[in-house]
């Protein structure tokens, strides 16, 4: 617009004006504003309307030639114009000047428009020598600061790509030996003859390990929240069991520092939510183990409450907690990727720097956001407010809001569990394809306990081999999806 108003204050006779075009046929400097805010193009413009075939052309001269003049009509006044590319252009603008022949001072007589138009050739290319000198220097050094943030836009925006699909493909690689060492981990834990000693460090390796899958988990999630990829998978839940399972996964993290944990529910809260739970304790891990990072003693507290709204169930999640707090000075960045806030202060404690970044993300997923209270020195307050999908009137009621609020849901839970006999299948016979070893100890040291008849093959095409042999009839396969030379969906399709 600064060019614009520069080009403005020259005129050609009434109406007749002077502006700037590039390479596209977009009008980038012109007297009406409008025009330059809409990025108009008078060719785009002129295809929309027959009569305006000579607008058409005018137009597409100008953007092949280097220099010239030509007659066109618009809006049913014929004008004449003419044009020279601005030397040493990087981004091919050209400028022009036209107006009305009307405005002329001959326009009676045929030879009149040619004196006029002689008058007005020698009026352009003064013009337009005057522009290319005085005028075109500044234009020529924002194209080619234009050129160079273009340039440096695609940089950055590759870069990003880049990384997403690193990032992606190396928590991918990552996951697979996590998973082994959690599952052989649980598989030992099982084991009712360990040593106290083994039991501790098992016990260590497994809790170790969740943590480790844990981040990696973060880092997928936000590669494919910034490559459009991530959706939410909503599904109907248990509310109580949702709670259950996030304190008694969280509380862990108290390990033996002197913090009292309070855990307030309302009673009101509806029994049965529907969303997608994953992404909802994922938020509330998120915010908890932040909680319990950053408290080294005092209370964390976590208060549950929600307030229904026609087909939906506005959800509020208060984590509390008498921590460090945060400096003003680092609420800015506090839910920003990749960042831990007063990194050098905090050395000590474990984290990527993604959780609070991820749970805004999922939250605004779910038309919510989170807000934050602290105070440097005294603690921290996070309010997550998120929608879920209304399911069910019916409350949890205050029996189970005491049991979670006593930590007593668990036992409870536990306790009709263990009523319930392990059944026995040494009937069933069971098919297991993977291509990673450990991962086939896994799944079968898993089926153990029940009795089952467990093959298992490294790849695709052993297992196409296998069925084809028809030696043993299974009554189940279980077949990963990513193996080389042939993946479990071709193997399945065969």
């Amino acid at each position: 617009l600064l060019f614009s108003e520069l080009l403005a204050d020259f005129r050609i006779w009434e109406t007749g004006n002077i502006f700037l075009m590039d390479d596209q046929g977009v009008v980038i400097a012109n007297m009406r504003e409008r025009v330059v805010l809409e990025r108009d193009s008078f060719a785009e413009r002129g295809k929309t309307n027959p009569e305006d075939k000579s607008l058409v052309k005018f137009f597409e001269n100008m953007t092949q030639g280097e220099r010239g003049t030509g007659f066109y009509s618009y809006q049913g006044v014929e004008r004449l114009g003419a044009w020279k590319k601005i030397a040493g252009s990087v981004m091919g603008w050209t400028v022009a000047v036209a107006a009305p022949l009307v405005e002329g001072p001959i326009v009676q007589a045929q030879s009149g428009v040619l004196v006029s138009g002689g008058i007005f050739l020698i009026c352009c290319i003064v013009i337009v020598v005057f522009i290319s000198r005085g005028v075109a220097e500044p234009f020529q050094k924002l194209e080619k600061q234009n050129k160079y943030l273009t340039e440096l836009n695609e940089e950055v925006a590759a870069a990003n790509k880049a990384k997403s699909r690193f990032l992606a493909n190396m928590s991918h690689e990552m996951r697979t030996p996590m998973n082994a060492i959690i599952g052989l981990s649980e598989l030992l834990l099982g084991e009712n003859d360990l040593k106290a000693e083994v039991q501790e460090n098992l016990d260590k390796v497994y809790s170790a390990s969740v943590t480790l899958l844990n981040i990696v988990n973060d880092i997928l999630d936000i590669s494919k929240i910034e490559s459009g990829k991530f959706e939410l998978v909503p599904v109907d839940y248990d509310l109580p069991s949702f709670i259950n399972d996030t304190v008694m996964f969280n509380i862990l993290r108290i390990d033996e520092k002197p913090i009292v944990f309070n855990l307030s529910i309302d009673e009101n809260l509806p029994s049965r939510m529907f969303g997608d739970d994953l992404r909802v304790k994922q938020v509330c891990n998120n915010l908890l183990s932040n909680a319990f990072k950053y408290t080294r003693e005092g209370v964390v507290e976590w208060r549950v409450s929600s307030e229904r709204d026609g087909d939906s169930v506005w959800m509020t999640f208060v984590v509390k907690d008498t921590g460090i707090g945060i400096k003003p000075e680092d609420m800015g960045k506090l839910f920003s990727d990749y960042g831990q806030v007063d990194t050098r202060s905090n050395r000590k404690i474990e984290g990527s720097g993604l959780g609070l970044a991820l749970a805004r993300r999922m939250v605004e997923m779910m038309d919510g956001q989170i807000t934050v209270e602290s105070e440097f020195g005294k603690g921290s307050t996070f309010t997550a407010r998120f929608r879920q999908k209304f399911v069910t009137d019916v409350p949890i009621g205050r029996e189970v809001a005491e049991s979670l609020m006593d930590l007593r849901y668990a036992t409870r839970r536990r306790d009709s569990r263990a009523k319930l006999a392990r059944v026995r299948l040494p009937y069933a016979k069971v098919l297991v394809v993977d291509d990673i070893q450990t991962n086939l100890d896994v799944a079968c040291g898993m089926m153990k306990p029940y009795g089952m008849q467990v093959d298992c093959v490294l790849g695709g095409q052993q297992a196409v081999a296998l069925i084809r042999k028809a030696e043993v009839r299974y009554d189940a396969i279980f077949m990963d999806h990513m193996m080389p030379e042939m993946d479990g969906i071709e193997a399945t399709r065969i």
